[in-house]
């Protein structure tokens, strides 16, 4: 891809639960330049699995009829009626719709460029770059331990007491599954896709930013995102306690404050080959991890098996159509299940 290429491309921000996502998306829309969507579109992974080929014009119009009244194109800000009529003329699979959505957003303020951020895209890179060949990516990485804090305490808001405590292994083995799924699709794309880690975006933003803006010929300046932060760039959403000034939000190194050591052994007897992968430094001993790792070992292999079981059925069984307006279940990420059309998610860190 050349220079000037590359300066006009599609972003795509991937990555797993609770990887920040949403932050280095609002930090790209901060900088200027690209068209300011605060919402998920869902079309790559809700809206494309539900309605299939959309060169069959009758599904084109039953997803419009579902789509259009939805939360996420009002926030678009484009003319329903002119939209439709764009569709059906222009609009011959998923990939078309997407770039009508956003390039009507980028047309309408002015701008030349634009990104879709949708987390679980992760799972779908391959389709999305065969859909739009020019597509550029940018995976967020994340300590899974980290992840499984911040996701099993969500979770733990909305339900019982305890289910923070029991929902931190699962949550930890959704990121690992999630996550050895979608780098060996991230892999495939080559000079096309970019790995930032979120502990880096965190501890050193300006040269982290300045890196991700030389792979995407883009001008990430700090200071102008900083006066111009929009979304969570200007108001950190956590799960987590601030003050008033949100000293008190930390989120790198979290699982160091809040997980016990027999825990964290669990965590890490789960997960952490991929940990290592990555270059996370485990914090428990052999010994410690041994002594967890024959009851983790079962309840890994079963919750991988219940993960790829959902994942096929909402993209590749006939019934995935029944289930793709659904997140997946609260048994697998803590998620309550949603309509195609839920209002705009706050994310969490």
């Amino acid at each position: 891809m050349t220079p000037a290429a590359r300066a006009m491309a599609p972003v795509f921000i991937v990555g797993g639960p609770r990887s920040g996502t949403a932050w280095l998306y609002h930090l790209l829309l901060s900088s200027g330049g690209f068209a300011v969507f605060l919402a998920e579109s869902g079309i790559f992974n809700r809206l494309g699995p539900r309605f299939g080929d959309l060169s069959v014009p009758s599904r084109r119009a039953r997803l419009l009829d579902v789509w259009l009244p939805s939360e996420e194109f009002r926030q678009s800000g484009l003319d329903a009626a002119t939209f439709r009529r764009t569709v059906h003329e222009r609009c011959r699979s998923t990939g078309d719709l997407l770039r009508l959505l956003m390039e009507g957003m980028a047309e309408q303020q002015h701008v030349s460029r634009w990104a879709e951020c949708s987390p679980e895209n992760l799972l779908r890179v391959d389709a999305i770059k065969q859909s739009v060949p020019d597509a550029l990516f940018l995976h967020i990485v994340r300590d899974g331990r980290d992840v499984a804090c911040s996701l099993a305490r969500q979770t733990a808001l909305r339900t019982a007491p305890d289910s923070e405590s029991s929902g931190m292994l699962r949550s930890a083995l959704y990121w690992e599954w999630m996550l050895r799924r979608g780098r060996e699709q991230i892999r495939r794309c080559g000079p096309d896709a970019m790995e930032v880690r979120f502990e880096a975006l965190v501890a050193q933003p300006r040269e982290t930013l300045a890196c991700i803006g030389a792979f995407l010929a883009h001008d990430l300046d700090y200071d102008r995102i900083s006066q111009h932060g929009l979304g969570t760039v200007r108001e950190p959403n956590t799960a987590f306690a601030t003050d008033a000034s949100g000293l008190l939000f930390r989120p790198v190194g979290r699982w160091q404050r809040r997980l016990s050591v027999r825990r964290l052994a669990r965590l890490e007897a789960a997960v952490g080959g991929l940990l290592e992968e990555l270059g996370y430094a485990l914090y428990t001993d052999d010994v410690a991890r041994q002594r967890v790792r024959s009851d983790v070992r079962f309840k890994r292999s079963l919750a991988q098996a219940c993960f790829s079981s959902w994942h096929w059925l909402r993209t590749r069984s006939p019934l995935g159509r029944m289930f793709s307006s659904r997140k997946a279940p609260d048994s697998l990420t803590g998620d309550e299940g949603a309509r195609v059309s839920p209002a705009p998610r706050k994310h969490t860190v």
